[in-house]
């Protein structure tokens, strides 16, 4: 069962005596958590929520797997929070090199207690044989070249992010866009709730999208959009009036003359 973030609480985005009701009320005996630069929000859990939140899943008794996959994925220079897994000591914390250097490479690692290594082992050699050896001597190169990496995606995504931004300040101002502290996309809550009209729309226009919806696996968040930063500062120049005007055509039903189908597609 999934457990809401409000995102326009700060310092109190997750809520952790929700959390322990709902553990409560669900018998759950794992949870999946994401709390560095969480998808799609872009938040950082803090220190204190982290401690609160830990101190609900060891009463609970819940067994929580960490998804540290986005952790490298700061915007700005910072002293990041301990990890989660300082607060629940039977956690299984997971990584990956897929989001800080490259998607398509699905190089990853965990950490374990050791009373828990032998029994995960096993459940890995029913699943495949290993990662495969290309793959893992390229993780290997670009590990070697870490801080250069980081550097270079921080600069082009903090470019990219700002074009954004100011492009939908300035073509839908009715929205609301919170600058992320971190992460890969806007967490956009629209002015009313059409984000799944949005997309269908968009895709004329050549901007495909993920709606709210999508992320809402309890149903909801159709007033929120999903916008990823991830693209160059030139690609994503155009996003915001082409959106401008799938949105106009939400409520006017019609493209407009010059767009449609001979856009160039750009997966935003």
């Amino acid at each position: 069962m999934p457990h809401a973030i409000d995102m326009n609480d700060s310092g109190q985005e997750w809520d952790a005596e929700g959390m322990a009701a709902l553990l409560r009320l669900t018998g759950a005996r794992s949870a999946y958590l994401v709390p560095d630069f969480q998808n799609p929000t872009g938040i950082l859990m803090d220190d204190a929520q982290r401690e609160r939140v830990g101190a609900a899943l060891r009463r609970a008794r819940v067994v929580p797997i960490i998804d540290e996959s986005p952790v490298e994925l700061s915007l700005q220079e910072r002293a990041m929070p301990l990890p989660l897994a300082a607060y629940v000591p039977d956690s299984i914390t997971v990584g990956s090199v897929s989001k800080v250097y490259w998607c398509g490479l699905r190089i990853g690692w965990m950490r374990l207690p050791k009373s828990r290594i032998a029994s995960m082992a096993q459940v890995r050699l029913r699943l495949d044989l290993g990662a495969p050896v290309l793959e893992q001597l390229a993780a290997v190169e670009l590990m070697a070249r870490h801080k250069e990496s980081r550097e270079y995606r921080r600069l082009r995504e903090n470019t990219s992010m700002e074009a954004l931004l100011a492009g939908i300040h300035r073509e839908l101002p009715d929205w609301k866009v919170a600058r992320p502290a971190g992460g890969g996309s806007l967490w956009c809550e629209l002015s009313d709730a059409r984000s799944t009209a949005l997309v269908s729309a968009a895709r004329k226009y050549g901007v495909v999208l993920a709606s709210g919806p999508t992320f809402a696996p309890g149903g909801g968040l159709d007033d929120w959009l999903r916008l990823p930063f991830v693209l160059s500062e030139e690609v994503l120049a155009g996003v915001p009036a082409r959106l401008a005007q799938a949105w106009a055509d939400t409520t006017a039903g019609q493209p407009r003359v010059g767009w449609g189908q001979t856009a160039a597609p750009i997966i935003a």
